[in-house]
């Protein structure tokens, strides 16, 4: 029989002792944590529920640790399996699970003081953490930037070609120019497609009104927007020229709406009208009929209803520092970030093979200047086609990049404007629209295009760090780090264009509407290409016949008459084929017309010598035959 030593009881004094000094300790903690010092009631009780939680913890804690300690050396004495008779050793033994709790009961009171500690853990954590609160107002007041001085504008009931003049004036805000940090808005100007109303016909069943944009004539500010400026950006949107407006904070725009109402095609006649009209409505798309009493009769009355949208587009806020605001998903405004043309240059076809001799497509075939192929002066020189109704094809090409990104760039176009001079006067030709190439084959034609010195460069912006002006270092980093975008189009000169310098300017816009011709300074790029002068005609006869001519029989005047039909169909025309003359050339020409005696012959010792646009008479002539010609049938054309 194995006889164990009866346990001590515990010390009550030194245990609780001990938790006074962690008490002390936690309380001490506490304070530390939560320094006394003036606040306002609300904080104070913050601080104090805190250290009440955190004497809480440590008490708990304090509990259950030495609770589990005094259950853990129950537990070893009652594992013991040696025979203990009840009655030696029951009150020892009752008298241990009493105290320290070695059946169900005390067990049961760890689990329950286990939980409440985790509770009073988690609910004091998350209380603590609610103390900690900080609160941001966030408000802002939103108005617009620009005021219109009307939202509707009906021109009422009109007639064919009248002109009727209304106005839209756009200026600042009041709230803009009250304010200080921002200096200037810009905007664009667009036509929109306007919805058509339930009430009103839709003859060609688009839902929308026809449009009236195309008779109205646009002036902001004594300045002309014509239509041929005008860009078509798709689904019925129009661009009112490339045009970017700018207002500060002193200026309106007074916008000129002029109508010209169009003409009803069954009631117009194009040799009685005295003026020409803006356009001509059919009434199978735009108008309907309706029969009207007039003056006692009954009439049929077309009538058309026609709509528009004027679009004032905000595209930038500008501010006095370097604060921007901009339509789009990037901070850009016109004077910082917008496309930059690199270089641009002009050549003619340097790839396509020829399908056939005469297809002007493919004229200058492998050269990439006909009118210079030694490429002995800089820039591009091209030959006209020399050809009756021929066109001279050029290649307008352009490098382009983005402070943003080059991927922003959303388009380009070159600007192409006459020689200056008669008959032009420097007049706009066209603008075409640019279409991206692959770097890879764009590259060969740039280095082809620079070895024959045909390559304009920037000279008003430089990547940072670079020198101006842009080199050919700077396009070949630029191609092969993928940092441009090269564009191309092809355009053409007729064979009758006026020979001389013609100005090209390159533009491109980006994905927010900043345009570089808008930078300041400008990243826009222009040169100039010469259309060389060729004077060339062509004739469509090799031979004149005067029919019978009497010797010595004066004042017989046998004019042989030419025609105006290009070489004649051979069953249709006489023998032989009427004279017809044409310039092929792109300057005008000087013609001599000479002519033999044909054995004739004159009196005297030599024939007189005469020339000029005047037949001699008899009296001043010795020739047997005189001989005369003029252009057109018109005696006053003699030559």
């Amino acid at each position: 029989m194995v006889k164990f030593k009866e346990r001590e009881k515990p010390n009550q004094t030194a245990s609780f002792a001990q938790a006074a000094q962690v008490l002390a300790t936690s309380l001490k903690a506490a304070l530390k944590a939560t320094p006394l010092k003036p606040a306002p009631i609300a904080f104070l009780l913050k601080k104090a529920f805190r250290a009440t939680f955190i004497l809480l913890q440590e008490f708990l804690l304090y509990a259950f640790f030495s609770f589990s300690l005094s259950l853990k050396r129950a537990a070893v004495i009652s594992n013991h399996k040696a025979p203990v008779p009840n009655r030696a050793y029951a009150g020892s033994v009752y008298h241990s699970h009493r105290k320290v709790g070695t059946g169900k009961t005390s067990v049961f009171k760890l689990c329950v003081l286990t939980v409440l500690l985790f509770m009073v853990l988690g609910w004091s954590m998350q209380t603590v953490l609610a103390f900690e609160s900080h609160l941001v107002d966030i408000r802002a007041h939103v108005e617009n930037a620009l005021g219109i001085s009307t939202y509707s504008l009906d021109f009422g009931t009109v007639f064919p070609e009248e002109t009727i003049d209304r106005q839209v004036i756009v200026g600042l805000s009041q709230s803009f120019r009250d304010q200080e940090v921002y200096s200037t808005v810009d905007y664009s100007v667009y036509w929109a497609p306007k919805p058509i109303e339930d009430s009103i016909a839709d003859p060609d069943k688009d839902g929308n009104f026809e449009p009236i944009w195309p008779y109205i004539e646009l002036k902001c500010n004594d300045v002309d927007y014509p239509k041929e400026n005008y860009v078509d950006k798709g689904n019925g949107l129009i661009l009112v020229g490339d045009n970017m407006l700018s207002l500060d904070e002193n200026e309106c725009d007074t916008w000129h709406l002029i109508l010209d109402p169009p003409v009803f095609d069954e009631w117009y006649n194009e040799f009685t009208d005295p003026k020409t009209p803006s356009g001509v409505l059919t009434g199978d798309q735009y108008y309907t009929t309706e029969e009207t009493a007039a003056c006692g009769f009954t009439a049929l009355v077309p009538h058309a209803d026609l709509g528009s949208n004027l679009v004032i587009q905000v595209t930038a806020i500008d501010g006095n520092g370097d604060s921007i605001i901009s339509g789009g998903e990037l901070p850009i405004s016109g004077d910082e970030h917008t496309p930059v043309i690199l270089c641009k240059w002009e050549q003619q076809n340097l790839t396509s093979p020829p399908e056939t001799p005469n297809d002007d497509s493919t004229q200058g075939y492998g050269i990439l200047e006909s009118g210079d192929t030694e490429h002995q002066t800089n820039g591009t020189q091209v030959l006209p086609p020399v050809r009756q109704d021929g066109k001279t094809y050029i290649q307008y090409w352009a490098i382009i990049t983005d402070p943003y990104g080059v991927e922003k760039v959303a388009n380009a176009v070159v600007d192409v404007y006459y020689p200056s001079g008669l008959p032009y006067n420097s007049l706009h030709k066209y603008r075409l629209d640019l279409t991206k190439v692959s770097l890879e084959d764009g590259l060969a034609v740039y280095e082809a295009a620079r070895d024959a010195g045909l390559v304009t460069y920037q000279t008003n912006w430089a990547p940072e760090g670079q020198a101006l002006p842009v080199d050919d270092g700077g396009i070949l980093y630029a191609i092969n780090s993928g940092s441009c975008s090269i564009w191309m189009v092809t355009g053409e000169l007729e064979y009758a264009d006026p020979a001389g310098d013609y100005l090209a300017v390159f533009d491109a816009v980006d994905i927010n509407g900043s345009w570089a011709s808008q930078k300041i300074p400008e990243t826009n790029l222009s040169n100039m290409f010469t259309y060389v002068a060729v004077a060339a005609i062509e004739i469509d006869f090799t031979t004149f016949s005067y029919g019978e001519v009497t010797i010595d029989q004066q004042n017989q005047v046998n004019w042989l008459l030419g025609d105006t039909v290009w070489n004649n169909p051979a069953d249709l025309s006489p023998i032989p084929n009427p004279a017809t003359i044409r310039n092929i050339g792109n300057v005008p020409v000087h013609i001599t017309i000479m002519n033999n005696d044909m054995d004739l012959g004159y009196d005297g010792e030599r024939g007189t010598n005469y020339s000029g646009s005047t037949l001699p008479n008899a009296e001043q002539s010795n020739w047997n035959a005189v001989y005369g010609a003029r252009l057109s049938s018109s005696p006053t054309n003699i030559v």
